[in-house]
């Protein structure tokens, strides 16, 4: 969403962005869909798909799909509250990555 420091290549740009060119930065998804409307928003595909005010724009650039990873500490890999927990989210993220959302 924003440059946290200005690169060495911009150096050789003619337009420079700066960090005063980005208002906010944010790494929620939500609120990145929510300032949409206020500008450009960088998010996941499937969730844009969703969203049906958004316009999509540089669409030859090829984006690669989202991986999830469930983890645990060793320890606590064989713990039945674990386990269930486990099993719940592969759940809910193998039938909708994207719960919950417009």
């Amino acid at each position: 969403m924003g440059l946290k420091t200005p690169r060495r290549e911009s150096i050789f740009i003619p337009a420079v962005l700066t960090l005063s060119d980005f208002k906010i930065r944010t790494d929620s998804l939500l609120l990145q869909i929510n300032l949409a409307n206020t500008g450009i928003v960088v998010t996941h595909k499937e969730i844009a798909k969703k969203i049906f005010n958004l316009q999509e724009i540089m669409e030859w650039v090829t984006i690669p799909s989202l991986q999830f990873w469930i983890v645990c500490h060793a320890d606590t890999q064989y713990n039945n509250r674990v386990i269930a927990l486990k099993k719940f989210v592969s759940n809910w993220f193998e039938d909708d990555a994207y719960h919950g959302l417009p």
